[in-house]
């Protein structure tokens, strides 16, 4: 069994009930600097190499800003996305597109961090842990197992847990990036209240307070249509044994990826224009107790 680091980190989900919205992705940062044939050209042919002139173990890519990446990571980054493409049946592109591939993403994510660290974004050893116990969750083994078959992947805990720092890290990053963008004026949100007032929002009238509860069956970032299926069938489980009288609290604490899951599940009484759109529309034809289907 292969571990999937990137599981800790995911931020689309099927849900047997309801589905908070995934956070943007992708956010272009300017500002990077490289040097400007290391980071394109593939590494130079050892037949090229003056006969007398020694060969090192390790030399520099890219240079980011006055930080450099060396041979040394690239070979572990794409060693990595092999094992995996291999374990998920995928096949390598050719070693010139992922030489280029991989090296590009190893740059944007080191301008990230730089920015990370300039920013004062820190991310404390607490949130590591659970990560990485999220991680083991996601794999469907303890962590101690999951320790095992990283090692045997040649992953320490120390560089699992770097690696999962620096996914935190970054995740962290483009959440600040994404909220400083985001401006909603007075306006909007009073046409918002309107249109959930007149009802476009679901079956709750007006001033109604209803308690909805939801477990989320997470999906990791760029999932293969296999991951999808695996997800959406346990998803599927799980509404089956709720609705044939399976205890929702319950089966929330034992499936639920959610940060209410402890709390069984349940976002708390409010009124229903405090729910989004997408919540009230899924459980618009439910009596009380009734259970939605699975919703992406």
């Amino acid at each position: 069994m292969h571990i999937r680091v990137v599981t800790a980190l995911a931020l689309a989900g099927l849900a047997s009930a309801l589905v908070l919205p995934a956070a943007a992705q992708g956010v272009r940062i300017p500002g990077a600097r490289t040097s400007a044939a290391s980071a394109t050209s593939p590494p130079p042919s050892p037949a090229a190499a003056t006969p007398a002139a020694p060969r090192t173990a390790d030399y520099i890519v890219a240079v980011v800003n006055s930080e450099p990446i060396t041979r040394y990571e690239l070979d572990r980054r794409i060693e990595r996305l092999r094992s995996q493409l291999q374990n998920d049946g995928g096949q390598l592109p050719p070693s010139d597109v992922v030489y280029r591939q991989v090296l590009e993403r190893m740059v944007f994510e080191k301008v990230q961090l730089q920015l990370a660290r300039n920013a004062d974004i820190k991310v404390d050893d607490l949130a590591v842990s659970q990560a990485q116990e999220m991680v083991a969750r996601e794999n469907n083994v303890s962590r101690d197992v999951m320790l095992r078959k990283l090692a045997q992947d040649g992953i320490n805990e120390e560089q699992f847990r770097a690696e999962l720092r620096t996914q935190l890290l970054l995740q962290r990053l483009r959440e600040r990036e994404v909220s400083s963008r985001v401006k909603v004026s007075e306006g909007e949100i009073d046409q918002f209240l309107r249109k959930q007032e007149q009802g476009s929002g679901g079956a709750a009238a007006p001033g109604a307070e209803i308690n909805l509860a939801n477990i989320l069956i997470s999906v990791p970032e760029n999932a293969t249509p296999s991951q999808v299926s695996e997800r959406e069938k346990r998803a599927r489980g799980v509404v089956e044994r709720a609705r044939a009288g399976g205890d929702f609290a319950a089966l929330a604490k034992e499936f639920s990826d959610a940060s209410d899951a402890a709390q069984g599940g349940e976002m708390g009484l409010r009124p229903a224009n405090r729910y989004p759109e997408l919540f009230l529309n899924a459980t618009a034809q439910l009596a009380v107790g009734g259970i939605t289907d699975p919703v992406r």
